[in-house]
């Protein structure tokens, strides 16, 4: 079987390209085009009809036979594979158990093949413990059941052994995709001796739509590094926070704990004037970053400062020019000036000094 698996995987397209598409096949193709839209004869009619019936005919066995080589290699690995579906979300982990079985008499070394950089085997025995209880699963663990050797992940198996190997699927580190969309990646597990494939693993993926929980606006002078506590609060159940993560790697993100309070510490470069950054942290409720009990969003309006010096008890006018983002015909549209203006002016409380900013 493998043998014939082997044959028809070699096939060569190029050569089955030109055998059907040659030049005598475009007179045919020409030739019955002709007789079919053209006018025949009565005599001929006959003749004609046998030729069309035999070039159907003939159509219909070069697409059998071009389908059976696919066919075959389905049928061949459809009895190895195994289907499994996930739908993560925005900064989600899923964590699933693969049932590998050696199905020789004889031990053997597996290589495991991963093209999908989101997807990865647990290595660490606490690590994989953890996972098992937070899925309620009672499988048998193995120690040091994957190695590496060589840049590669080998499985030693006992004769018609079968093992349970942990795959994490970590949304953050996939390959993006649209939402809704579902795509497909597989795990293969060949023998090391003849990379023969004696399990495939077929996962589909497809990312759910993410919730926002908490938002906050903060208000920076421009071109400075902005540098906030925000304190946790309104988590469900008034669950502890574990671990953090923030999607954005040049912004610094740290959980700090006070007594019984926690909170979040955030140090992010504010950009140029009307600028807006957005920061997304995923709150956990574990040191694995497994279970995402919140997803804050967090806004950085970079402001302009401006310094004003007055006398206390007395009034005075400044004339102050505020420059406008939005463009219409070549001037700055006043609207988007007047909103400009009242954040600005709203920033004013934020200010121990008595400056706008």
């Amino acid at each position: 079987m493998n043998a014939s698996v082997d044959i028809i995987s070699r096939l060569d397209i190029q050569q089955r390209y030109e055998e059907i598409f040659d030049e005598q096949s475009y007179d045919r193709i020409r030739q019955w085009e002709k007789l079919k839209h053209g006018i025949v004869p009565t005599q001929q009619k006959a003749t004609v009809k046998k030729f069309l019936f035999e070039e159907e005919l003939e159509a219909y066995r070069k697409l059998r036979n071009q389908s059976k080589a696919s066919k075959l290699l389905e049928a061949v690995f459809q009895g190895i594979t195994s289907r499994h579906y996930i739908f993560p979300s925005l900064g989600e982990k899923v964590f699933f158990e693969y049932l590998l079985q050696n199905t020789y008499p004889e031990p053997i070394n597996c290589i495991i093949e991963i093209d999908e950089p989101g997807l990865s085997i647990v290595t660490d025995q606490d690590e994989w413990a953890f996972y098992k209880r937070a899925n309620s699963l009672e499988t048998p663990m193995e120690k040091n059941l994957v190695l590496q050797n060589s840049g590669h992940m080998e499985i030693f198996l006992k004769p018609m052994e079968a093992v349970h190997v942990p795959f994490l699927y970590d949304d953050l580190k996939a390959t993006k995709q649209p939402e809704g969309q579902m795509i497909s990646t597989k795990v293969i597990f060949r023998r090391w001796d003849n990379s023969s494939a004696i399990s495939i693993l077929d996962l589909r993926v497809e990312r759910r739509p993410y919730a926002l929980n908490e938002t906050y606006r903060l208000f920076n002078e421009a071109a400075t590094n902005c540098e906030r506590i925000i304190k946790i609060r309104g988590v469900a159940n008034d669950r502890r926070i574990g671990s953090v993560r923030c999607l954005d790697a040049s912004a610094k993100v740290l959980l700090q704990h006070r007594g019984v309070e926690q909170e979040l510490a955030v140090t992010a470069y504010a950009g140029e004037p009307t600028s807006i950054r957005m920061l997304l942290v995923l709150l956990y409720g574990d040191r694995y970053g497994y279970r995402l009990l919140s997803t804050w969003r967090i806004m950085i309006h970079a402001m302009q400062r401006i310094d004003l010096h007055s006398t206390m008890g007395q009034s005075v006018k400044i004339p102050i020019t505020l420059k406008s983002s939005t463009v219409s015909g070549g001037k700055n549209t006043n609207t988007n000036t007047h909103v400009k203006a009242k954040r600005i002016i709203a920033i004013h409380e934020f200010n121990d000094y008595g400056t706008l900013c």
